[in-house]
């Protein structure tokens, strides 16, 4: 294109411009993943989205976080392993841990699951371990925590799985 005194080579301009969005493409920081706007196609940097992380840097995608780790935030470097008596059974998780339910217990962290605790034996209240149940309650799969024997029943000593009949003569209290 030609003009008063200006001319215009567009095959130049295309090149100048091509350029300058390629060294505005630079490699984005652990935590952030690369991004293109539709309407000037300018690469930019954000932060990975909750329940994903990016460890390095340079190109590349966020990766989700494995189960039995969170991430609650944006832009990290890394998830956050459940702690013992929780667990995080989807890939991903953007909340938190869950707490192991009644009945189950989880000793290590980064778990996926918990683990049901034996007859006779309760979880702790942290859920870390399990405990037997003292004596005068039971406990099987069916409750998940120790229950008291009901009237005629008795269980002796601790960690009963199930109450014995009290012997003719005898009730418990």
């Amino acid at each position: 294109v030609r003009g008063a005194n200006t001319t215009i080579d567009y095959a130049s301009t295309s090149l100048v411009n091509s350029i300058a969005k390629i060294s505005n493409h630079l490699p984005c920081r652990a935590g952030f993943r690369e991004t293109t706007t539709v309407n000037d196609g300018i690469f930019k940097c954000a932060g990975c989205a909750r329940g994903t992380y990016k460890n390095f840097d340079g190109h590349g995608n966020c990766t989700q976080c494995p189960r039995g780790t969170y991430q609650n935030m944006e832009g990290q470097t890394a998830c956050i392993p459940c702690m013992a008596g929780t667990y995080s059974k989807f890939p991903g998780e953007n909340v938190g841990c869950t707490l192991c339910e009644q009945g189950t217990h989880q000793p290590d962290i980064g778990s996926s699951a918990c683990l049901a605790c034996p007859d006779g034996q309760q979880n702790t209240p942290l859920h870390h371990f399990c405990e037997n149940c003292p004596a005068g309650k039971f406990s099987n799969i069916t409750f998940g925590s120790c229950m008291t024997c009901p009237d005629g029943l008795f269980a002796p000593s601790n960690g009963m799985r199930e109450c014995n009949i009290c012997p003719g003569g005898f009730e418990s209290n």
